[in-house]
């Protein structure tokens, strides 16, 4: 798993706050195949980054996690100096919404469905359900409804397992953090995933409309799903430091 390093400038810092490190973790799939080991060099790894806040961005679970206590436990411990948040994906419904949200907050995750909280970095950290939720067939509509009640002046991060974004929605937050496309997982699955994820870049794209700017990082993910490999679509943490602009 590599670790990538993404250092953003902002004016909306807090006072007396000269940067927030973020780290996202996307796509692990939990399953008889993934499990504690792959967990714990994650862990050595968020252990070296020291963020403030851990952004869960879907696809976490992807088996019956009944059991699944030494999972639950490496991932409660994964430290962080201020919230650990997580957003469902499709995947998480797929295996059961009942199932996936008790591994998540015996994990120490806050879920946010469709709501909104301020860290206590002072940002605000927003999340979508993934449009596969039953209760979610209008996710655009809720999106921009929820930015739109958020505070002026603060720094918006937006944690959205698929990384589809509206015009409407551009401009109402800073940096949303997406996953589900796993980068390909297998060349030339790239030119696919692509394609069937809105023509969507890896990495960062920065994002214009008349209501703003805003920017998008689309994450290959830690684990896999289908075969056990991953071919020039490298595995990847992300890093996100949020510093003061001059």
């Amino acid at each position: 798993v590599r670790v990538n390093i993404v250092q953003i400038a902002t004016a909306k810092l807090p006072h007396g706050v000269e940067r927030v490190r973020v780290l996202q973790l996307s796509d692990i799939h939990l399953s008889d195949s993934i499990g504690p080991a792959e967990l714990r060099k994650i862990e050595a790894k968020v252990r070296e980054l020291r963020p403030d806040i851990i952004a869960v961005t879907g696809d976490l679970v992807d088996t019956n996690m009944a059991k699944r206590t030494e999972d639950a436990k490496i991932l409660r411990e994964l430290p962080a100096t201020h919230g650990k948040y997580a957003v469902m994906g499709n995947h998480e419904y797929y295996r059961g919404l009942d199932n996936s949200r008790k591994f998540m907050r015996e994990s120490g995750l806050e879920i946010l469905e469709n709501r909104a909280v301020l860290d206590k970095s002072g940002i605000i950290v927003a999340g979508i359900d993934d449009p596969v939720m039953p209760r979610n067939p209008q996710a655009p509509a809720n999106t921009v409804k929820l930015l739109k009640r958020q505070e002026q002046g603060r720094f918006v991060l937006l944690l959205k397992h698929r990384p589809y974004v509206e015009q409407n929605e551009i401009g109402l937050f800073d940096l949303q953090l997406s996953g589900h496309t796993h980068g390909g997982q297998i060349w030339p699955g790239t030119m696919f995933a692509k394609r069937a994820n809105r023509d969507v870049e890896q990495g960062l794209s920065e994002l214009a409309a008349k209501a703003g700017r805003s920017l998008l990082y689309v994450s290959n993910g830690v684990g896999y799903w289908g075969p056990p490999m991953r071919f020039m679509a490298p595995p990847e943490i992300t890093v996100f430091d949020l510093v003061r602009a001059n």
